[in-house]
Parts: C-alpha cells; structure tokens; sequence
C-alpha cells in the first residue's frame, strides 16, 4: 500500500471524490468540471482558471488530502 499526498474540494455536498488530484490546480479544474460543467482546456492559464474558480467556489475550498491505494481483498 502507498499514499501521497493531493488535493480535493470540499463543497456543500462534502468531499467530492471526483476532484482528488495530484495538484491544487487539477482538483480546482476537476470540481469546475463536474459541479459547473465547465469546459477548460490543456491551454488555460492559470489566471483564467483561478478566476473561474474564485467566481463559481461559493464556499467550496480545496485541501489537502492523503491518497491511499486501496488494494481489493479476494
């Protein structure tokens, strides 16, 4: 088993699993994704993409998480 650590948001909803990511930046783009349907593409700056998020967030925040690997028992 390993882990490392991530990113994820935490909405009104709790922590969406969909958002888990290696980066700050990807959990953000995955939330915008999923919860707002927002298309963002390889090429959007960093400042579009903070803009998007500080204007959509309400009071979603991104943390810090510790991502495990789950290994299934058979």
């Amino acid at each position: 088993m390993s882990d490392a650590m991530g990113f994820a948001v935490v909405d009104e909803e709790g922590l969406n699993v969909k958002t888990v990511s290696l980066t700050r930046r990807a959990a953000m783009v995955n939330w915008l994704v999923v919860k707002h349907k927002l298309a963002i593409y390889y090429n959007s700056t960093d400042e579009w993409i903070g803009e998007l998020w500080r204007t959509h967030k309400g009071d979603a925040r991104c943390v810090a998480v510790s991502i495990v690997e789950v290994v299934p028992v058979h």
